[in-house]
């Protein structure tokens, strides 16, 4: 016999996303809308091939994590 649920309810899982990762980064020479935003990069999903174009981001570390990939994301709301 299985291990019986303890709690009653289990949470459903968020839909999976899919995420570009930087091909091209560094600092911006020109000046950004917003003070708080220091780096400029592009990226590109390595599932579909898109790229985007040259995004600001605040830190590495928002550079490194990537952004969502428009094409794949939505598909997988279609689904």
């Amino acid at each position: 016999m299985g291990n019986p649920d303890l709690f009653g309810f289990k949470k459903p899982r968020a839909p999976r996303r899919f995420l570009a990762h930087m091909i091209d980064v560094g600092i911006g020479d020109c000046i950004p809308h917003d003070r708080n935003m220091v780096q400029i990069a592009q990226f590109k999903c390595h599932k579909c091939g898109w790229e985007s174009d040259w995004v600001w981001m605040k830190n590495v570390t928002s550079v490194k994590r990537g952004i969502p990939c428009e094409n794949c994301n939505q598909e997988n709301k279609n689904d």
